[in-house]
């Protein structure tokens, strides 16, 4: 039968078996002298050439051992291009991701302790600045009541408000632990530290 008698839909069909047909199988033959003239049956074939290759290359498996060194060789590359981001297993790396978590509660434990000295200072302000409205600054001091049982025995204390009073030198009024500025400037410190030693420790890790 002459080559030139193949039709494109016998070509197509030839196609999905030739692949099995040995070389001198005259059918191969004839399709490959079909795809020479017919373009639309040649661009065809050379996609089931194309599938076919990746077919083969899907079809090849790794063995074990080369499987195992390219994981390997995966990370050794993970571990010198990325050390920090390197799971912390190491009795060294324990203790220090130990240690940052207790920096961590450190910084949030202060944290909590300055907002509400802050809140009590502004609170504790409010209140007084209210007595004081309250008081008259006549500059006569209350006699003591005679036959009393406090006339003699306690001490009374009384604040008198006077010109310029609103501005307090720290050094000479003093800051006890019952203030609240005493703990405000306290956490700050806490704060700072912890926040000094959590930078010296990620640096120590990274190097």
């Amino acid at each position: 039968m002459d080559d030139r008698q193949m039709k494109c839909e016998e070509a197509r069909e030839l196609m999905e078996i030739v692949w099995d047909l040995p070389d001198n199988d005259l059918r191969v033959y004839r399709l490959k002298q079909h795809i020479l003239t017919c373009s639309s049956c040649a661009m065809e074939y050379q996609s089931w050439e194309e599938s076919l290759e990746m077919v083969q290359e899907l079809k090849f498996e790794p063995s074990l051992a080369s499987a195992e060194i390219m994981n390997r060789n995966v990370m050794d590359r993970i571990y010198r291009d990325f050390p920090w981001l390197v799971e912390e297993n190491g009795p060294e790396k324990a203790s220090g991701r130990i240690f940052r978590r207790r920096l961590s509660l450190w910084i949030a434990g202060f944290t909590a302790l300055f907002v509400s000295s802050l809140l009590i200072f502004a609170f504790r302000g409010n209140i007084q600045k209210q007595a004081v409205e309250e008081i008259p600054s006549t500059g006569i001091l209350p006699t003591g009541i005679a036959g009393g049982s406090d006339a003699s025995g306690n001490s009374i204390h009384y604040d008198i408000p006077g010109p310029g009073s609103g501005i307090i030198d720290p050094l000479v009024a003093g800051i006890d632990p019952s203030q609240p500025q005493y703990w405000m400037i306290l956490s700050i410190i806490g704060v700072s530290l912890a926040i000094y030693f959590l930078l010296r420790l990620n640096r120590a890790v990274r190097r």
